[in-house]
């Protein structure tokens, strides 16, 4: 009974997570100040709920609940996969190396290098596409893993009347000026601002091992860059970059073990995108009645994005 009890109460304390959450836009509509916002205790009285019974309390909790468990343990997953994929690197690259035989190689002599660009903002028809194209302010939330998703999108025109160009999938991405540094991997083809440079391995089958060096050499190109107000990294700074490269059979062994752990973690981004639209679209669908938790059984809404 006690294990009952402290099960029912988390649930009652998840429903209140999920009922705030439902009705933040009422609590902004009432919060109070002038420069910026402020939530008070009077805010709280101001908000009127409707307060479903107990038994639909625990239903909608555990149905959002699952979902937000689930992105959880992919997020946890990801972490894991990430600190495999490091130590993998380490072991090839650094423990491994035969330091009489290394070869010492430019960072672009393992890369091209990739400028952006940006199409004239007072034209409208250069943007609102299809194309996604990738600022600073996409780079940083998305810092060591993938890019899925970028908040501003450009059309063909945009992309053939500007210097923005098409990146390969899987081309590291990183940003050259004010915060240099972050880096995140294309999950598609996408195109970058002048801000940001792409670095696309030279040979096939090698792009997870160079986003590996670029990752392990940003402490360095964040020495060497420069500026007076921003830093700026320059293809001379990433030209400067010296890497100790082992024998290409060993490259290509490491990338054979990069690979899939990094395509698990692109899967998992991708399905907790999914997870979160769904528990976002279920949330008000909720908590408004429009779906009666209690004739519908909690896994015909969770299970097929769970599955």
């Amino acid at each position: 009974m006690l294990r009952s009890g402290c099960q029912a109460r988390n649930s009652c304390k998840n429903f209140l997570y999920y009922l705030l959450k439902y009705r933040i836009a009422s609590l902004k509509s009432v919060a109070h100040g002038s420069v910026f916002d402020t939530i008070t205790r009077q805010t709280f009285e101001q908000l009127e709920v409707n307060l479903p019974n107990l038994p639909t309390q625990r239903s909608i909790a555990e149905i959002l609940s699952a979902l937000d468990d689930k992105i959880e343990l992919n997020r946890r997953m990801n972490q894991t996969l990430e600190q495999m994929a490091q130590t993998l690197f380490r072991q090839y690259f650094v423990d491994g190396i035969d330091e009489e035989n290394q070869e010492q190689i430019s960072l672009l002599d393992f890369a091209n290098l990739i400028g952006g660009g940006t199409p004239k903002t007072s034209v409208s028809e250069y943007w609102d596409g299809n194309i996604f194209w990738v600022s600073a302010k996409d780079v940083t939330p998305n810092d060591g893993t993938f890019i899925i998703d970028t908040e501003k999108k450009i059309t063909e025109l945009g992309l053939s009347k500007s210097s923005a160009k098409l990146i390969p999938q899987f081309s590291t991405i990183i940003t050259a000026r004010g915060t240099v540094g972050k880096l995140c991997i294309a999950s598609s083809e996408m195109t970058i601002s002048q801000s940001n440079y792409a670095l696309k391995a030279k040979k096939e089958n090698t792009d997870f091992v160079a986003f590996q060096l670029i990752q392990s050499s940003i402490e360095e190109l964040q020495r060497n860059s420069y500026g007076t107000v921003f830093d700026t990294i320059t293809t001379n700074t990433l030209r400067d970059i010296k890497i100790s490269i082992p024998a290409q059979d060993k490259v290509l062994a490491l990338e054979e073990k990069l690979k899939p752990l990094y395509l698990k973690i692109l899967a998992n981004l991708k399905e907790s995108i999914t997870l979160s639209k769904t528990r976002d679209s279920l949330l008000p669908k909720l908590m408004s009645g429009e779906i009666d938790v209690m004739q519908t059984k909690p896994a015909a809404l969770y299970e097929p994005v769970l599955s």
